[in-house]
């Protein structure tokens, strides 16, 4: 989807801070009322044994959503935005009441005010809640979230992963942090196959737990579209990972050929980056056939959609691309880069591929496949058949929100199992006897606990959080540990250990993969069309 990563780069050590603080928590839920958390009850596994009391859920299901704030202004939504949202308002028709918890800070680069935030809000939860964090938020808070999971049912949602950051927005030590998060996770939630597959090959994660939930898309009327196609339209944040120079370079060389091309999106992530563009505009005579409208919403946005014959994304890094179902749901064709998971958002058709694929950073080729579309009428007919082809298979953000369902579901049950093995006391022993860490549970074979233990490693629960994110006394300590000869510093000030966390995974097998999926050069052709 559209990166959640939209924010000013950092300098040195990341963008200053918005001064955190804690909001009220809102309820997204039917009724306009807000619930109190899950609870399962005690955490204490020797109380718990001693009257033999189980955790069971309660008959109303609330998940707490930490999300960032930053990510809500409504005239300016971000994909990621849009998504935590409409996920929100639909999980009541699963069954699940959604509380939001808005977090300041700058995302993903908290400062100490931002983490401690943080741990405030989900100290403030009771124990056993169902918790679905950002990954914007959770994947660079490890000393706050690697804890938290100890007692809370953790799913993080992964818009971008961290690693996968474009250049100007690098997060620092991101694979060591977001490999212990993900795996103190009951589950993880990612928006697109392409981000599945990146997760299963960076990090020692089981496949099981990484569940797919691809963004919705909401039913639209069918654009009005020229003959000649040369009504052009790129929505995005004007920014440099969104390509729009690449976009300017390519429509340069076709200013002999009759087109229009509108800018959608927030102006002001990088003026300097606009500036150039507002002056190359100029300096080729293209000023009157280009127009930059900032961000647009609602029947503002619907009429650009409407009044567009053609959808241009220049990506850097894209792990689905909402905007290309936007396009495809009033069937309109598109030409995008072909990165991440926009191939998966673009998808295909009986009659071919809706699109075209040009490279990143390639302005010829992104010049080509522009001038393919504008001077011959066949690929025009095609691409617009299959778009029209695409639109009634696109899904809605109800399969989307049921599939969070699922995966809420199963973060429950698997939290739930591990708290019965904590909870029933060996029969061959004294209440309590055989040591529970973590996941796992320890008892003598045949043991009332050994069978349940047995089960939670047949549901493939296993899972230690690395002990490095572990503070001792308290999340303040993380901040303060001494440093160390295997100690480095991190971003934040603190010092912590350097080495890459390799938790366990929760099958018998390790599903690691060697090398990252997509690396690598490409033998494709410039251009990628119908069934290539």
């Amino acid at each position: 989807m559209n990166s959640r990563h939209d924010g000013a780069a950092p300098d040195g050590t990341g963008p200053p801070n918005t001064a955190p603080d804690r909001t009220s928590p809102r309820d997204i839920g039917a009724g306009g009322t807000r619930y109190g958390s899950t609870r399962y009850g005690s955490t204490s596994p020797d109380s718990a044994a001693s009257d033999n009391t189980l955790p069971l859920a309660p008959g109303r299901r609330t998940v707490q959503v930490v999300v960032p704030v930053d990510g809500g202004d409504p005239d300016r939504p971000s994909g990621g935005h849009v998504y935590n949202g409409r996920v929100c308002a639909g999980l009541a028709a699963a069954g699940w009441r959604a509380v939001q918890h808005p977090v300041r800070g700058s995302w993903p680069w908290p400062d100490r005010a931002a983490e401690q935030c943080l741990a405030d809000e989900l100290a403030a939860l009771e124990d056993g809640a169902v918790v679905l964090i950002d990954g914007l938020i959770a994947s660079a808070a490890a000393y706050v979230v690697v804890p938290a999971a100890r007692r809370l049912a953790v799913v993080v949602l992964v818009h971008m992963p961290l690693g996968e950051q474009f250049p100007g927005h690098h997060v620092d030590d991101a694979g060591r942090r977001e490999s212990a998060v993900l795996s103190a996770a009951r589950a993880v939630i990612t928006t697109s196959e392409w981000t599945r597959a990146r997760l299963l090959a960076r990090y020692p994660l089981a496949a099981d737990i990484i569940h797919v939930c691809r963004p919705g898309v909401d039913h639209a009327e069918p654009a009005m579209r020229t003959a000649t196609g040369s009504e052009l339209l790129c929505v995005a944040t004007v920014a440099p990972h969104k390509g729009q120079d690449a976009v300017l370079a390519a429509l340069a060389s076709l200013t002999d050929r009759a087109w229009r091309c509108r800018f959608v999106g927030p102006l002001d992530r990088d003026p300097e980056f606009v500036a150039r563009l507002r002056e190359k505009a100029r300096v080729t005579g293209m000023a009157d056939r280009i127009d930059f409208t900032g961000p647009l919403t609602g029947e503002a946005l619907d009429r650009a959609y409407a009044e567009a014959d053609l959808l241009l994304l220049a990506s850097h890094a894209e792990t689905y691309g909402m905007v290309i179902t936007e396009a495809l749901a009033r069937g309109l064709p598109v030409i995008a880069t072909e990165v991440g998971g926009i191939p998966e958002a673009l998808g295909s058709a009986p009659s071919g591929r809706p699109g075209l694929l040009v490279p990143p950073g390639d302005p010829a080729a992104l010049s080509a496949a522009v001038r393919l579309w504008l001077d011959d009428a066949n690929t025009r007919r095609r691409l617009r058949v299959a778009a029209r082809e695409r639109r009634p298979l696109l899904a809605g953000w109800d399969r989307t929100c049921a599939q969070v369902a699922v995966a809420l579901d199963a973060a429950e049950a698997d939290a739930t199992l591990c708290r019965l093995a904590e909870c029933l006391p060996d029969s061959g022993s004294d209440p309590g006897s055989g040591p529970v860490v973590g996941h796992s549970a320890v008892a003598a074979p045949g043991s009332r606990r050994d069978q349940v233990a047995s089960a939670v490693a047949g549901r493939g629960t296993e899972c230690l959080p690395a002990k490095e994110f572990e503070p001792t006394a308290g999340f303040p300590k993380a901040h303060d540990q001494a440093p160390s000869s295997k100690a480095g510093p991190d971003p934040s000030g603190r010092v912590g250990p350097v080495s890459t966390p390799v938790p366990k995974t929760r099958t018998g097998s390790d599903p690691r993969v060697s090398s990252l999926i997509g690396s690598g050069s490409t033998s494709s052709p410039s251009i990628r069309t119908s069934r290539s």
